[in-house]
């Protein structure tokens, strides 16, 4: 009897252990980490959740992510449609792309990493969450996309190997051009195209200077 009882303390403690560890690590994660329950209430808010969105723990724990402006709202369709399958098993693992709002009014580029916990039945019995803000990637895709389209009306053709971290102005771009022509000889001026100047109207034509 004694010898059970012993057995089960140290089942207990070690169980005690392993949940400690993994609230540990949860709570410790570099993303926001977001349980909700089957009907897709709050029931646990990570400390990065709360540093990445404003809000504590205490004031979203228990309602739904509609009930608050959590969601931009052009993205609400959307993620009640990926909230639905999520829920109903249909769809038990799923990466989410959507903007959410930020306590004091900010909008993030979020992604959703999502996980159904299913009972033997298959019914959901939570959803884990795991949040990452990705603002910053989209804003480098849509300066990237910006130098692209400048590098188009200037007349560069895809595959000249030209690559940028961020956007480029006209002149920027017009000089980049021109120094990918052929290089002139000496003293020789380069003329710039009518199509190139409308960037940057005030360069009219580049002289190499050796």
């Amino acid at each position: 009897m004694l010898d059970e009882t012993t057995e089960n303390t140290q089942t207990e403690n070690f169980l005690k252990q392993a949940l400690e560890q993994l609230t540990f690590h949860l709570e410790n994660s570099p993303v926001g980490v977001v349980e909700w329950d089957n009907q897709s209430r709050v029931k646990r808010w990570s400390k990065q959740a709360e540093k990445m969105f404003g809000w504590q723990a205490e004031e979203v724990l228990g309602k739904c992510w509609d009930e608050w402006q959590f969601v931009f709202e052009t993205d609400v369709d959307r993620v009640y449609k990926n909230a639905v399958s999520t829920r109903t098993a249909e769809e038990p693992m799923n990466i989410h792309y959507n903007r959410n709002y930020t306590k004091d009014g900010r909008v993030l580029d979020c992604e959703w990493y999502n996980s159904a916990l299913l009972d033997e039945f298959g019914n959901v019995v939570s959803v884990l969450s795991l949040v990452l803000d990705v603002s910053d990637r989209k804003q480098a895709e849509t300066e990237l996309k910006k130098s692209e389209e400048q590098l188009k009306e200037l007349g560069c053709e895809q595959g000249q190997g030209f690559y940028f971290s961020k956007a480029l102005d006209p002149q920027a771009a017009t000089a980049l051009i021109i120094s990918q022509q052929k290089q002139p000889k000496w003293g020789e001026t380069v003329t710039i195209p009518e199509s190139k100047k409308k960037l940057n109207p005030q360069v009219d034509r580049f002289k190499k200077v050796i």
